[in-house]
């Protein structure tokens, strides 16, 4: 009886909690005591205000901490919940040939990141997704210790560990959940017929960048220069670095962001029977509507070469997309297109959605996505349910 009563109380107790966190707004903004939208657009879309936080090192854009996070009294962690409704479809050459239904378990990401000393922070992310069989497994997506503001001017930053690229359009910011195509094509090795060591331009990798925002050129210029690893968060092959080179200008038009950038990967990996030489290069343009500044404009071209055993394979893409601020902080809507040829084969994808928030941390969001590759067609609706706290 007293147990079936406490397993009550305890239920009632988080419940509570989770009632009260549900209020409050995750990670920085609990530290920094700030709104949600004071970085955000659209969590996670990050606005101006954000991408300054970001590349002065997750710290407030001018300032220098110095305060470890044992001697703070905000812990330095929050976390996301999603779980996830989804239909899917699939026809050849005009041909039905499956569709299903799925209710996906809730998974988690965890965050953690904090000052350790002056000039000195850290970032870690965990994703706790459902495994096969029952059960949850979990792994170490990104984490690495930051040297902040180094030459506060250019607000120089440098971070060591694994890591995502600094990317025009980072996955983990975006709001579709469709992924981008050109981000997602593979650079490879094989052993044997099978993949031995793969790059691909959106996943963490193992390294060291230099990376940071001058104001000072136009209305800031930010950078990134790193050398990684290539074959994504996993042990390197052959030890040979990697080189990344990124550059965003931003000019503001009538009070809205107008930014045009260039970025350049050049990477080797030289497996046990295989070695690939291999590059991306890609521009991008990103604008808000000058007028109303409710709709976002986003834009991305990539090409990538792969020689491997004398033989070059090309890829080139790229997407277009909007996001339609309909309501501020409430309804939001998206849509993209993305294009891709690798050697003779096309593909195409439409995705189109909507995001309505209940709170800044609570949200709900319906997408569907439509993709086309070859004589496959592939159809997915999905709805969507995050809680940050």
């Amino acid at each position: 009886m007293m147990r079936g009563q406490f397993k009550i109380l305890a239920s009632l107790v988080l419940l509570l909690l989770l009632y009260d966190l549900s209020g409050s707004i995750p990670l920085f903004a609990r530290k920094y005591n700030r709104f949600c939208y004071t970085c955000h657009t659209s969590p996670p879309m990050l606005n101006e205000f954000g991408r300054r936080f970001q590349s002065n090192g997750y710290q407030l854009p001018g300032t220098v901490e110095s305060t470890p996070i044992w001697m703070s009294n905000q812990l330095p962690f929050a976390a996301m919940l999603r779980s996830m409704f989804e239909w899917m479809r699939m026809d050849m050459r005009g041909k039905h040939m499956s569709s299903s239904f799925t209710f996906a378990r809730t998974a988690a990401d965890i965050f953690t990141a904090g000052t350790l000393g002056k000039h000195l922070s850290y970032f870690a992310a965990v994703v706790v997704d459902p495994a096969e069989g029952g059960g949850y497994e979990a792994a170490v997506e990104v984490a690495h210790v930051i040297y902040n503001n180094i030459l506060p001017m250019s607000n120089l930053n440098l971070r060591f560990g694994s890591f995502r690229l600094d990317l025009p359009y980072p996955v983990n910011l975006a709001l579709n959940e469709a992924g981008y195509l050109v981000y997602e094509y593979a650079s490879e090795v094989e052993k044997g017929g099978e993949v031995e060591a793969e790059f691909l331009l959106a996943e963490p990798q193992l390294g060291v960048s230099a990376y940071g925002f001058i104001p000072q050129i136009l209305d800031g210029l930010r950078y990134e220069v790193a050398l990684v690893n290539g074959t994504n968060a996993v042990e390197d092959i052959d030890n040979t670095p990697d080189l990344y080179i990124r550059l965003n200008q931003s000019v503001w038009v009538n009070n809205a962001p107008f930014r045009a950038g260039i970025l350049y990967y050049l990477g080797k990996m030289k497996g046990s029977q295989q070695e690939n030489n291999f590059n991306r290069f890609g521009f991008d343009v990103e604008f808000y509507d000058p007028w109303v500044k409710k709709v976002n404009i986003n834009f991305q071209y990539l090409t990538a070469t792969d020689k491997v055993a004398g033989e070059e394979k090309k890829m080139n893409g790229g997407f277009i997309g909007a996001n339609v601020f309909i309501l501020p902080e409430k309804l939001v809507g998206f849509t993209r297109y993305d294009f891709m040829k690798v050697v003779d084969q096309k593909t195409d994808q439409v995705s189109i959605g909507l995001r309505y928030h209940f709170m800044p941390n609570v949200y709900v969001k319906g997408e569907y996505i439509r993709t086309k590759e070859g004589e496959m067609l592939m159809q997915h609706f999905m709805i969507i349910t995050h809680f940050l706290f």
